[in-house]
């Protein structure tokens, strides 16, 4: 075969090929090719350090490209970091630059209004003649329908409680005046121009009576240009709009009762006249519709009643059908008439009975339309104020959900117009309060819409959205969805917001998020503790609940007990517990309880001075803080230290008192504490020295269900630590009888601690004849059959020190047929109850007939066994100090211990 420059192997060539291939190599080297380049840099590589392998070369080289590759991504993040923040800073300056060009809009417009108002004035070519001039000046100029955009500021939003503690009060939105601050401003100027009228009664009574007269020409003279058909339709509407600047300028007065009637004509006019109108006409009337019903709503605030027998306003609407009518009216193609339907409905629906039968009227469905189809934005604005405002009822919630509303409301959240998704987070703040809306909102993705709208550059809105949230975080799946799409962090960084309504949304929206054990820990990792400590200390109440209900639940995880301490949040929240505000002072008590569970915590605690504010508030709180102070006492007494601190700060006297409350929960902590504090020999002195013993007594001879269980046992446990200094008082206090009576308990805590009194008791020589002579005896070989080791221990011990030297008490043990119980005994598992036994049979073979007995039912036999295969050396030590009783009472017996050759 041969090659296309001559036959293979030709010398001559060779030097060709071989410059072509240095050409190839140059070019690649001067465009500087990536895999020439490598080759390049790997031969000087190993060509500069002949020692290492290639393959040292090759990983060396490749650690260094991925340190330059982390270097490299380190950078692209912060340039990426650094255009959102540009980008979000555009879009601020974009939405700022929108607003002002709204304004300079609507300025125009006021301008164009005023200038047709004095040309008419100016012309007299006015048709109502009325005698405006000398009753209230100069007319009003008209706002016009742009003046119902301006945004309506709302009351933040209340969403309902956390799980744990209980929710904040829900509070109604407040509504706006409906014209814009410029207008407020000039109609308030204009009014104190208004002449004043005289100062004498009877001068006062003559001009409101000409003012009467006036107002009732007014409503007759807009009724009469309605039902004159000869009246063209521009001065319809002149004249309808100089009676809607009239109602503007008297908006905030209430009603006279004597023209009361007379404005119920004019509204059954309008309303009569509403249909059959052209649109144009149509929005006219509608903006009156709301003028009067804003009066009447002032009216109604301002305590006015109507004359007897007058219907109310919304009575007027309902007698006309007009719900009916507004969804027609909804419906229209008129963007005006769609809008202005839109506001009447939201000023007239104010109790829930209006809310829900516009609902029925299918209202909701015709508002979900607009909202599914509408582009008009002022028409949208309107559309969901009016619906936000029916969510209100738990009804229309259900309704909206079914007709496609919420999921129409959760696509407006794409929108960049502000009032738009100001009025749609506020729609789904009120519509989330629903359970089944919550799991609706995840099911259609509209909890990732939602949590993006965190980030909006609007405090308003951030506000309202972090509400929303608050509130679908109370159902479980959505607590693990919000955290997985990110949304912790994002709550925590609204935290450091300046507006006080972000920080109270923000805060509610992780207290309900933090019930949840992972976002609990989640909440530490993204450092949200600091944030929520400083808002401890904000002067707005709702934070400061918010933010201690969200610790106290983070404070269920250990790790974040420790943090909570090192970031020093208990100071401040020790502080909370004198606060006014008793939700605050659960929340705090409630993350201070669990906090406590840490022994670091409980040392802290005490340097801080808390448990001398426990002890100081136990009598100056509601129960539910009670309940937790008692909870965080009992929890801290478990330290020596602080047992010595309850006593020094007068704790005991507190507590025996704390005692009389009705309340099951903290009686049972109360006594917990006691218990607690009784195992330090100079704390049971304080305690004899105040009664406790008396008291304690007092609660066992209580109504059995005034008593649980942990009372019980408690009282018992408190009696048996109190009885190793104190013998007498507690049989003279009526103790001995109390603990007997708890030997018949069916819980086997109480028997125990009652059992143990009791052992204690009897090493006393007088009570060991008081438990007999009040049926201690018979009480204890009862519990002989329990089947709880530390019982049997207890009680066979108690047995034993009863027939301790005491005749009487052997010769009824002996009747009662205990010894056979006792010796079954011998064969326990337990070397306690082992030893209990064979002492308790040494001390009863002090009577001939019990040393007879234990032999005959096989007492010596296994004492004997036990004494020389017994793998405890105290048993074996026991086994034959007892045998060796037993065969010094019988010495004919041959019952003695057998000896190895």
């Amino acid at each position: 075969m041969e090659a296309r420059g001559g036959p293979v192997g030709d010398e001559h060539q060779q030097p060709d090929i071989a410059y072509q291939l240095w050409s190839i190599l140059h070019r690649a080297e001067e465009e500087m090719d990536p895999m020439v380049k490598f080759a390049l840099d790997l031969k000087e590589e190993v060509e500069g350090n002949p020692r290492t392998t290639l393959k040292d070369h090759l990983t060396h080289k490749l650690e260094i490209l991925k340190k330059d590759e982390r270097n490299l991504l380190n950078q692209i993040e912060v340039k990426s970091n650094a255009k959102e923040k540009l980008a979000m800073e555009m879009k601020k300056f974009d939405v700022a630059l929108k607003q002002l060009d709204e304004k300079k809009r609507a300025i125009r417009l006021h301008q164009k209004y005023t200038d047709n108002c004095l040309k008419d004035l100016l012309s007299k070519e006015s048709v109502l003649k009325l005698d405006i001039i000398q009753t209230t000046g100069t007319p009003q100029t008209n706002a016009g329908f742009e003046r119902e955009r301006d945004v309506q500021q709302q009351s933040p939003m209340q969403p309902p409680a956390p799980q744990q503690p209980q929710p904040p009060t829900q509070t109604q939105p407040q509504f706006a005046a409906n014209i814009s601050a410029q207008q407020q401003q000039h109609n308030v100027q204009h009014m104190e121009t208004i002449p004043q009228r005289g100062s004498s009664a009877s001068s006062n009574s003559s001009n409101e009576s000409y003012g009467t007269q006036s107002d009732a020409r007014r409503i007759d003279a807009v009724l009469w240009h309605l039902q004159n058909k000869q009246v063209k339709e521009q001065d319809v509407q002149r004249s309808l709009s100089e009676f809607e600047s009239y109602c503007l300028s008297i908006d905030e007065a209430p009603w006279e009762a004597s023209l009361y009637t007379h404005w119920i004509r004019c509204t059954n006019g309008l309303l009569q006249h509403l249909m059959g109108a052209l649109p144009a006409l149509q929005a006219f009337i509608l903006r009156c519709l709301i003028e009067i019903v804003k009066r009447w709503n002032t009216s109604v605030q301002a305590g006015r009643s109507r004359p007897n027998g007058e219907p109310s306003i919304p009575d007027v609407f309902l007698q006309n059908k007009a719900l009916e009518l507004f969804v027609k009216l909804l419906h229209s193609v008129n963007i005006e008439v769609k809008a202005d339907t839109a506001m009447l409905v939201t000023t007239l629906t104010t109790d829930l009975p209006l809310k829900d039968s516009f609902g029925a009227a299918g209202g909701v469905h015709a508002l979900v339309s607009i909202l599914k189809q509408s582009n008009n934005e002022f028409v949208l604005e309107k559309a969901l104020t009016c619906v936000w405002h029916l969510a209100m009822s738990d009804t229309n919630k259900t309704v909206i959900r079914e007709a496609g509303g919420l999921v129409a409301i959760v696509d407006l959240l794409h929108t960049e117009n502000d009032v738009i998704l100001e009025n749609a987070t506020i729609a789904l703040g009120y519509l989330t309060r629903d359970d089944s809306n919550k799991i609706a909102i995840r099911k259609c993705d509209g909890l990732e819409k939602l949590i993006a709208t965190l980030y909006y550059p609007s405090e308003s809105i951030q506000s309202k959205a972090a509400g929303a949230l608050w509130n679908c975080a109370s159902n479980t799946e959505n607590k693990v969805v919000i955290r997985q799409l990110g949304s912790i962090a994002a709550l925590i960084d609204l935290l450091s917001s300046r507006n006080e309504s972000v920080q109270e949304n923000a805060a509610g929206g992780l207290w309900n998020c933090a019930v949840d054990t992972e976002n609990k820990r989640l909440v530490r990792e993204l450092g949200g503790l600091q944030p929520l400590i400083q808002l401890l200390s904000s002067p707005v109440e709702s934070v400061v609940e918010n933010a201690s209900g969200t610790l106290w639940n983070c404070a269920a995880v250990g790790e974040n007990r420790v943090a909570i301490r090192k970031l020093g949040g208990l100071d401040p929240l020790l502080k909370l517990l004198l606060a006014r505000n008793e939700n605050i002072q659960e929340n705090a008590a409630g993350a201070i309880r669990n906090c406590a569970i840490n022994d670091q915590n409980k040392v802290a605690l005490k340097d801080l001075g808390g448990l001398h504010l426990f002890i100081d508030l136990l009598d100056k709180t509601k129960y539910s803080v009670l309940e937790k102070l008692t909870s965080t006492l009992w929890i801290c007494s478990i330290n020596n230290d602080n047992k010595h601190v309850i006593r020094e700060c007068n704790g005991f006297p507190k507590l025996l008192k704390v005692l009389n409350h009705e309340n099951f929960s903290i009686k049972e902590k109360a006594l917990g504490i006691l218990r607690n504090c009784s195992t330090l020999a100079e704390n049971r002195e304080a305690l004899i020295h105040c009664n406790a013993i008396a008291k304690l007594v007092e609660i066992l001879n209580g109504p059995p269900d005034k008593l649980t269980p942990g009372m019980r046992e408690y009282a018992a446990a408190t009696l048996w630590n109190v009885a190793r200094d104190d013998k007498v008082t507690a049989r003279s206090e009526g103790a001995i009888r109390a603990l007997c009576n708890l030997l018949a308990d069916k819980t086997d805590s109480v028997v125990e601690n009652a059992a143990g009194s009791l052992l204690s008791l009897t090493i006393n020589t007088d009570n060991k004849d008081h438990v007999r002579e009040i049926g201690g005896i018979q009480a204890l070989v009862r519990c002989l059959s329990s089947k709880n080791d530390f019982i049997l221990e207890n009680v066979t011990g108690a047995l034993k020190n009863c027939t301790s030297n005491n005749s009487r008490n052997q010769e009824l043990v002996r009747e009662l047929d205990a010894i056979p119980k006792v010796v079954g005994l011998l064969k326990s598992e337990n070397e306690n109850v082992i030893r209990e036994a064979a002492l308790c049979l040494k001390n009863l073979a002090a009577d001939r007939e019990n040393n007879e007995l234990i032999a005959k039912f096989g007492g010596v036999t296994k004492l004997q066994e036990l004494a020389e295969r017994s793998t405890s050396e105290s048993i074996k030590k026991v086994a034959s100090f007892s045998l060796s009783s037993l065969s010094k009472h019988d010495p004919l017996s041959h019952h003695a211990v057998s000896r190895k050759p």
